[in-house]
């Protein structure tokens, strides 16, 4: 469980990183 946690925090600042106006 704790990977997947990691994995959609990883996700989510990748994103927020990139620019979610863009999307």
């Amino acid at each position: 469980m704790t990977d997947r946690l990691d994995m959609g925090v990883a996700i989510l600042t990748v994103v927020t990183s990139l620019g979610p106006e863009s999307q």
